[in-house]
């Protein structure tokens, strides 16, 4: 984004198109919303809800590209909905697909909604409950009183999909690609944003920004907006922001029997004159002549106060003007107030080694205007305990004794779990970070997790990676913060590694799904600091170029432009077989800072072995175990697939399910993408281990899902 300054008239310019009708919500995007209201009209008619209630409902707000039609319709016949509700569902959901290309908005990196029926029940009695409220503060409240619990399993991009299709002038959507959309736009968002309980703060932030800046309600089409396009559009170039490198600095005396700080410090400004009233120059001339607009001051009342009071800006450089007093023009310069910092006493200011030297303390603040450097100004506008303290990396205690130890499954069935703990152990032990790589569905996401909760508990951060990702989501960019000036943003990576105090951190990083995204483009300078070495970014903060530093020193000092990749950090990623392919893709660079580890299906599948993965999942019923084994063998004779898939369909056949109805939900569409000769064999296979009743049923959904005529199912 360009560095702007003032973003009042892009937002005219916004303001104007929606007046002449040149922006508005699309017929789509109404249609998609409808639909998810009337799934939600039909679930409040029900007593109760669970979580596949409310993965239905979420599913409704994906897109059919992501999500079909026909999967849509099989989540709606096998819900709870009573028989006219689902008609009146499944009626309106076909109108909508032959009107439009595709129904729904959203695409998403994810299918399942991990949380208990016990939660979803409080979610969705609070969806249901705010269908007739129209009162925005009642509105938030109601959803806030379950959101600040939070749930790790729903989160704010989920909840917010969903809530704004029920309410579209309440409710931004703040999934991954809405949060980074309304940063671009300039809303200061709060730390975590994906979290369900800060949900309705940001939303309360992003509306006051919407009220106060747009005519329009309806978020759409703020999700909708090409924004880098309407800076484009305003014609008056902004003033760019001094850059730092340019900025000097200056320390202001205030003699309390003239003026006081404190008369400026709710936005006045306040006027040097370069010669006293008796027409003799002022000490220093030379800063006087040399400060300009952006320039930045520390103002400090001599005695009887005797004390620094805040920071501030040169407003207007020197210049010849009228000021009272004084018969003609004399030279001036105007300065505002910023900010207070820590009140630093003359002795304070004296007992700093590093202050000795300065100007104001040699000329013992005898004068107006001294010159100060970069490090001078930043001592003293830091707090008291940095100045007397420099922190260094030794000060923070950041390695995982943990690693010490025998990494142990916990809650996931291995057949071979002894072999994959001891490479698991030792690779950790080296120093090197890990790949999960296997078929869909052998709970790699879920070990990967486990790692890391057996090492550093929940600290670590989990990410899926896209195929757009750049190391503006890795490594970190430019935002606009709340004045439109842009500043650093940390990505993922960084994060891991700093907090939002500037300070060093040690949390572990997932990467789901790893090979989705161009490893050599989003991981950048990472490469480097993984090996030990130092990388320095284009990027600054507080005037200093961002350094990644991959091998800390205990005597490096700590600043907030620095961020250390602890020894003991780790990178834990997975990656499908299906996608073994990209491994070419990945650079030796890459691939020689981490470990392939296999997690792959079982050798034997019997009916011994389900068993014990539903001991391990806590099921205590046996219901169609043969079936489902059955099932399973001949899926992987086709395509691998883990025992994920087992567990979906056990639940469903668990709860009153049919094998027919498992089989179309969960399995058919794991086959999407294969040749059309091994689809209908494995669909010739599939049915002789169910009854005939349903062949019919699984051939007709197979039929139209991959386009492939009846007559080739027959013989």
């Amino acid at each position: 984004m360009s560095n702007i300054n003032n973003l009042k008239e892009v937002y005219e310019k916004i303001n104007e198109d929606y007046n002449i009708g040149k922006l508005e919500k699309d017929e789509h995007s109404k249609d998609s919303c409808e639909i998810v209201q009337i799934v939600i009209i039909e679930l409040a008619k029900l007593k109760s809800w669970e979580k596949d209630d409310l993965q239905m409902l979420y599913l409704f707000t994906v897109g059919t590209w992501k999500h079909s039609i026909v999967s849509k319709t099989e989540l709606i016949k096998g819900s709870k909905i009573p028989d006219l509700g689902k008609r009146r569902i499944i009626d309106f959901l076909n109108k909508l697909n032959e009107k439009h290309d595709h129904v729904g908005m959203f695409g998403t990196g994810t299918f399942t909604i991990d949380v208990s029926n016990k939660i979803a029940n409080e979610i969705l009695t609070s969806f249901t409950d705010i269908l007739k409220m129209e009162d925005y503060r009642k509105i938030f409240d109601r959803v806030e009183s379950v959101f600040k619990k939070g749930c790790k399993g729903f989160g704010a991009g989920m909840a917010s999909q969903i809530l704004y299709c029920i309410k579209p002038e309440i409710f931004p959507v703040c999934n991954s690609q809405g949060r980074n959309h309304y940063k671009r736009l300039g809303v200061n968002l709060t730390a975590y944003p994906d979290r369900l309980e800060n949900y309705i703060e940001n939303v309360k932030r992003i509306m006051k920004f919407r009220d106060d800046h747009f005519d329009f309600k309806d978020y759409r089409i703020l999700d909708l907006l090409d924004f880098e396009g309407y800076i484009q559009k305003v014609q008056k170039p902004l003033v760019p922001k001094k850059p730092d490198s340019e900025i000097k600095y200056y320390w202001i005396t205030a003699n309390p029997s003239i003026w006081s700080v404190s008369t400026i410090k709710n936005g006045g400004e306040v006027t040097y004159t370069a010669v006293n009233k008796k027409g003799r120059k002022r000490r220093l001339q030379s800063a006087f002549k040399e400060a300009k607009p952006n320039d930045r001051v520390v103002f400090y009342e001599s005695a009887p106060v005797k004390k620094i009071i805040g920071v501030g800006t040169v407003t207007k450089g020197f210049h010849k003007g009228k000021a009272e007093g004084y018969p003609e023009d004399v030279g001036l310069i105007c300065f505002k107030y910023d900010e207070d910092v820590e009140e630093l006493t003359w002795n304070d200011l004296k007992e700093i080694p590093a202050l000795k030297d300065s100007e104001p303390i040699k000329n013992g603040a005898q004068g107006s205007l001294f010159h100060l450097t970069k490090e001078e100004f930043d001592i003293i506008a830091s707090p008291v305990e940095e100045i007397y303290h420099e922190q260094r990396y030794s000060d923070y205690k950041l390695s995982v004794d943990k690693l010490g130890l025998t990494f142990k499954v916990q809650d996931l069935y291995f057949e071979d779990h002894e072999i994959i703990e001891n490479q698991i152990t030792n690779v950790l032990q080296n120093n090197k970070h890990i790949i999960l790589i296997g078929p869909p569905g052998t709970g790699k996401s879920k070990l990967a997790q486990e790692i890391c909760k057996f090492y550093v508990d929940d600290n670590f951060i989990m990410s899926t990676a896209r195929s757009d990702w750049t190391t503006f989501d890795t490594i970190g960019g430019l935002l606009p913060d709340q004045d439109g000036c842009l500043s650093f943003v940390p990505g993922i990576f960084l994060k891991c590694t700093q907090n939002e105090l500037e300070k060093p951190i040690n949390r572990w990083l997932i990467i789901d799904e790893i090979n989705r995204t161009d490893i050599d483009k989003s991981f950048g300078s990472l490469f480097s600091a993984l090996t030990g070495d130092t990388s320095t970014l284009s990027f600054s903060k507080l005037g200093k170029l961002i350094k990644l530093i991959g091998n800390p020193s205990t005597a490096d000092s700590v600043k907030a432009h620095k961020f250390f990749i602890n020894k003991d950090w780790r990178i834990i990623a997975t990656m499908n077989t299906y996608d073994k392919a990209s491994l070419y893709e990945m650079s030796y660079a890459f691939m020689r800072r981490f470990a392939f580890i296999p997690v792959d299906i079982p050798n034997k599948i019997n009916i011994e072995l389900i068993k014990n993965y539903l001991k391990k999942w806590g099921f205590e019923e046996e219901v169609g175990v043969e079936e489902i084994t059955n099932v399973w063998k001949v899926i992987n004779e086709f395509r691998k697939i883990g025992p994920a898939i087992v567990y979906d369909m056990y639940k469903y056949i668990n709860s009153g399910g049919d094998i027919a109805s498992a089989i179309i939900l969960y399995v058919l569409p794991q086959f999407e993408g294969l040749e059309e000769e091994h689809q209908i064999n494995f669909i010739k296979e599939i049915i002789k281990d169910i009854g005939s009743d349903n062949h019919e049923r699984i051939i007709s959904f197979a039929s139209e899902y991959f386009d492939i005529n009846k007559r080739k199912f027959s013989g």
